[in-house]
């Protein structure tokens, strides 16, 4: 018999037996930051106190919730919002003439740029780099701005054209609080780490299990988070009741209620099955960036409804979670604790 062989059998089969090894990443902190797609001028200075806040925690690297340019399945997925985007802008033209002005020069590399971040379908890094050309040529003297407009007209893309595909006039997370944030950290790109790949499967089960919502509990919710909406705005406490515990009450009764009251339950409960495959892919791809950034402080803005799952799983791979206002949180009782408490009432009589 060869003794050799079958020992080195024997350590391979004891490798594999081997449970697999934690994701080593050098994060010490992760501040996640639970956002609105959308926030009116009330929360001005909200937002202004949360972006101070994000750079006194100075993380290394900015985290968004866009699609990676890699992901060719998610974009497939999400065609509507990720590939038809670029268009407009990567058309081959001819090349623009030098300036003799260096601020022109440089706002004309920055466009070359753009349409380099626009043919990689790099969504988060071309909009946070379009960011950064607006606000620079907003900045420049009226003669380098007029040159720099009508060379975009003739070489690259009309300014018009430009601001409405980076979405610039866009009272969003991104334009009011990541951009200017990482801006003002100096950061030279974000990174991307949501999923879409089950985008057809989620969408069509909530359409299934729709009835779901056509009860009294359902009722409560909607009317809970319109008010509380409303009251927090005009009090400046927007982004600060997003990030109370206290909102993972609205993403768990988002699919609870229709698993209980939808007569489709199978729908029901594929619908928060493919919502909870989303937070953990979109968890693995926030591993997979800490691990090759190795960054040691990072920020991550999502979704306010994706906080719940997201912290947790991001916990249990022993990231370290902290919370935008995590100093500032009460055990007070608060109204979507009172919601909470009516629904379960309807659900369990």
């Amino acid at each position: 018999m060869n003794w050799t062989r079958l020992a080195l059998v024997a350590a391979l089969t004891f490798c594999f037996l081997l449970p697999a090894k934690a994701q080593e990443i050098a994060c010490e902190e992760l501040l996640l930051i639970r956002s609105a797609h959308y926030y009116p001028e009330s929360c001005d200075d909200e937002l202004t106190k949360a972006r101070e806040a994000i750079k006194n925690f100075a993380p290394d690297i900015f985290i968004t919730e866009y699609l990676d340019g890699q992901d060719s399945i998610g974009l497939a997925a999400f065609e509507s919002n990720a590939l038809i985007f670029y268009t407009r802008f990567v058309e081959a033209k001819d090349a623009p003439p030098s300036l003799k002005d260096s601020e022109g020069e440089g706002l004309i590399e920055k466009l070359k740029e753009i349409k380099l971040l626009a043919e990689a379908k790099d969504q988060s890094n071309y909009e946070y780099q379009g960011h950064l050309f607006m606000k620079r040529l907003e900045a420049a003297p009226e003669q380098t701005r007029s040159q720099v407009i009508q060379l975009m007209e003739q070489h690259f893309t009309p300014l018009d054209t430009l601001r409405k595909y980076i979405r610039y006039d866009r009272r969003n997370e991104y334009q009011l609080i990541a951009f200017p944030t990482a801006s003002a950290l100096g950061m030279e790109k974000l990174y991307s780490m949501d999923d879409q790949r089950d985008s057809a499967a989620f969408h069509e089960n909530w359409q299934a299990c729709a009835d779901g919502y056509e009860n009294e509990a359902a009722q409560v919710f909607s009317m809970t988070i319109d008010s509380l909406e409303k009251s927090s705005q005009e009090s400046g406490t927007f982004l600060q009741g997003l990030n109370h515990p206290s909102i993972d009450l609205i993403d768990h009764y988002v699919y609870a209620i229709p698993m209980h009251f939808s007569e489709n339950a199978e729908a029901a409960k594929a619908y928060a099955h493919y919502w909870d495959l989303r937070n953990q892919h979109m968890v693995e791809n926030t591993m997979r960036i800490l691990q090759e950034s190795k960054a040691k402080k990072a920020a991550l803005i999502v979704g306010a409804s994706h906080g719940r799952l997201m912290e947790k799983y991001l916990r249990e791979k022993g990231v370290n979670v902290l919370r935008l206002y995590q100093e500032q949180e009460t055990e007070e009782e608060t109204g979507l604790d009172r919601m909470a408490d009516k629904i379960e009432k309807l659900i369990n009589p």
